[in-house]
């Protein structure tokens, strides 16, 4: 998916009212702007311990984004079982992968 984005914050600490002073998340406010519509929202990584967030800015983006990354998600999906159907075929021995028949 594509956006644009700006960033609000680097190396800053996560309170439980925010981020302020020194820390290890990275903050991000990220814009949508397709054919299908506009949406806003935020990304927040630490990247000491791999952790992420998203959020959305406000509600009346929620269903565009979500959409927006359902769709995106799908295709990661569907080439994770794809590469999955490959990685199974390669636990088989090689005659049966390239479809030789064997007579017993």
């Amino acid at each position: 998916m594509k956006f644009e984005y700006l960033v609000l914050g680097i190396g800053l600490n996560k309170t439980k009212n925010g981020f302020s002073g020194e820390g290890d998340w990275d903050l991000y406010k990220c814009f949508v702007n397709n054919p299908r519509g506009y949406g806003e929202f935020y990304i927040n990584l630490n990247r000491r311990t791999g952790e992420g967030e998203i959020r959305f800015k406000d509600t009346e983006y929620a269903d565009f984004l979500t959409k927006e990354f359902e769709a995106e998600m799908k295709g990661y999906l569907d080439e994770i079982e794809r590469l999955d159907k490959e990685a199974e075929e390669w636990d088989k021995p090689a005659y049966i992968r390239k479809g030789i028949k064997i007579d017993d």
